[in-house]
């Protein structure tokens, strides 16, 4: 059986976020756990998702379920209910509902999207999504007004990507629909509704050996495209590979879209700058009234000079709006990794603050974070550790940890956040520096 101990304290309560305990899964010895996803209805009830590899032979995998009852983390079975060959799990609540849980599924060679709802505490049979070709791989959602859930994922065919979604309302779920052209290499979703009831989509485009970030505004209903809007292309890189990669995007409480990604603009090392693993800056820009701009108090680089990764959204129970980054240090006599975060507050985003320093690496996987009814979030990661077999041979151990922290007070106050046109194209091959949304050549 599974059992989150405790592992330390820290009651430290003179910073606005400090750290208070810190968990580990143990009674798995043989498995392996990773890609921890958590998520919570707003009422009280948490669930953390999460891929088990089986021992050797079995070659076969479980999507884990865990629940927070009574404060304490328990094994509540598994959402995949019987055990196949699986990856890229996650999961999001409807506000007051259950967990609905997709991941991807491997069967003789066909990849597709499985689906379960829970209800009543239960995972119910699984349901398949694909494209009608390819393969579907890297699957999100994405919960909107009124019950509605948007599932989106990456189409692999005949070597190119694109995206497709389907949305669920009123209890049933629409066909697929290809999102991004068949002509175009596009990756790396990222869905939110606006209060205007359009669908928002933001995603990664290859662009010779650069790679750009836009974004698609689609009907509510239909899906269909709206307008197309640049949101980066080049970088900061002049006779070199940009790379804008990771989107991620989120509404605020005033309904302002804000837009994060990476950019590999501050490479100290020549051997990171084309890579995905080193010198990382996650940008932080907003799009209101048909134009990229950017926050005045803080630039458009707010995580800069810590190689941080993995921009990550997300809202407390109030509404207020954090960005989260998985941060590989600065190479500069700091190579831990760490977790970071920033929020947003009525004058801007607050300076970026560490709020987990890890002496392992582990799995760069995107910040999974949760805040609970009791001025408090959780944090979940994956570790990694090399040990030995009862042969000898070297193998890697993974494990999920949690760690609980206290929440910052929200900001109150009038709203005061300025802005500033913000540079959409740089050092780009075909383009010159060009503000708030135009493209010349």
């Amino acid at each position: 059986t599974g059992v989150f101990r405790s592992l330390a304290a820290n009651t430290n309560n003179t910073i606005p976020i400090s750290l208070l305990d810190t968990f580990s899964l143990n009674g798995f010895d043989d498995e392996q756990e990773e890609y921890p996803r958590l998520v919570t209805n707003g009422k009280g009830e948490s669930w953390m998702f999460s891929l088990r590899r089986l021992p050797y032979p079995k070659n076969q995998e479980e999507i884990a379920c865990y629940k927070l009852v009574n404060g304490k983390w328990q094994e509540a079975g598994t959402a995949s209910l019987k055990a196949g060959q699986y990856e890229n799990p996650t999961a999001l609540c409807v506000q007051g509902g259950e967990p609905i849980v997709v991941w991807n599924s491997i069967k003789n060679g066909k990849w597709d999207v499985q689906l379960t709802q829970y209800k009543n505490g239960k995972p119910s049979k699984s349901i398949s999504f694909a494209a009608p070709k390819g393969r579907a791989v890297n699957p999100k959602l994405v919960a909107g007004e009124n019950g509605k859930v948007w599932l989106t994922w990456e189409n692999y065919f005949e070597r190119k990507f694109s995206i497709y979604a389907c949305k669920k309302e009123k209890g049933k779920w629409s066909e697929p629909k290809q999102l991004t052209p068949e002509n175009e290499v596009c990756f790396d979703p990222a869905l939110a509704e606006g209060k205007d009831g359009k669908l928002y989509l933001t995603y990664g485009t290859t662009d010779g050996f650069h790679q750009n970030i836009e974004m698609r505004i689609l009907d509510n209903s239909s899906l269909d495209l709206i307008k197309k809007v640049p949101v980066a292309i080049g970088g900061g890189l002049e006779n070199r590979v940009n790379l804008n990669t990771k989107p991620a995007l989120a509404f605020d409480k005033n309904n302002r879209l804000w837009i994060s990604w990476e950019n590999n603009r501050n490479t100290h090392r020549l051997d990171d700058g084309d890579n995905y693993s080193g010198d990382r800056s996650c940008s932080m820009v907003s799009y209101i009234d048909g134009k990229i701009i950017e926050p005045k108090n803080t630039g458009r680089w707010l995580f800069d000079g810590k190689n941080d990764h993995l921009p990550t959204f997300v809202k407390d129970n109030k509404g207020s709006l954090y960005a989260f980054t998985r941060c590989g240090g600065d190479f500069e006599g700091d190579s831990t990794w760490k977790f970071r975060v920033s929020q947003l507050q009525s004058n801007g985003w607050s300076n970026p603050e560490t709020i987990l320093s890890l002496d392992q690496r582990g799995q760069t996987s995107i910040p999974s974070v949760i805040f609970d009814d009791e001025n408090k979030f959780w944090l979940a990661w994956r570790i990694e550790n090399l040990a030995r077999s009862e042969e000898g041979n070297r193998i890697k151990e993974t494990k999920v940890n949690l760690s609980s922290f206290s929440a910052p007070a929200t900001q109150i106050g009038s709203d005061k956040v300025q802005f500033v046109p913000s540079v959409i194209e740089e050092h780009h091959p075909r383009t010159i520096a060009t503000h708030c949304g135009g493209r010349h050549r």
